[in-house]
């Protein structure tokens, strides 16, 4: 499925899709302006027809909870099921693509200093997301932005290829 040549219709999914995330140690210097992948797949492809959806988001922000492991406190999601989602939307947006897009992993909550969590899967809905539009047929190319090891013995399975971008 890579490298992406003249695809005529792309889905671009998921949290981190429409806004490029940084992490605890990254820096957006003043007047420097950090591209989507949306925005760059739109400028890779001008005659291909993108489509954007976020899908799920990665943390909400009165889910955060302090959960403590051998002493040690860890950013735990209790309310992940509550997190506002468009699953659903995304589902039907990668119907028919060439390929699905999808760009997930962490953000500035869920990876930097203070940041331990005890799971290691991706935050909020994110895998729901993904195996929902994998199962759809369309192939997924998996893009994560994180900052620390994730889990993805489900993904593995699903996507046609999987990419370690790290924080913008």
């Amino acid at each position: 499925v890579l490298p992406l040549l003249t695809p005529k219709k792309l889905a671009v999914i998921g949290p981190s899709s429409a806004k490029q995330q940084l992490g605890g140690y990254s820096s957006n210097p003043r007047g420097y302006e950090i591209a989507s992948v949306y925005e760059e797949i739109v400028k890779r492809f001008p005659d291909a027809e993108i489509r954007q959806c976020d899908g799920c988001g990665i943390t909400k922000s009165n889910g955060e909870t302090t959960h403590y492991v051998d002493g040690q406190p860890h950013l735990m999601k209790t309310l992940d099921a509550d997190i506002d989602d468009m699953i659903e939307d995304a589902v039907k947006l990668a119907e028919g693509c060439d390929a699905a897009i999808l760009v997930c992993g962490d953000n500035n909550v869920t990876s930097g200093e203070g940041s331990d969590r005890s799971r290691l899967v991706l935050n909020g809905r994110q895998r729901e997301l993904i195996l929902r539009v994998a199962a759809t047929g369309t192939p997924v190319i998996l893009v994560l932005e994180n900052g620390k090891a994730i889990e993805l013995s489900a993904e593995t399975k699903v996507c046609a290829a999987i990419v370690v971008a790290g924080f913008g």
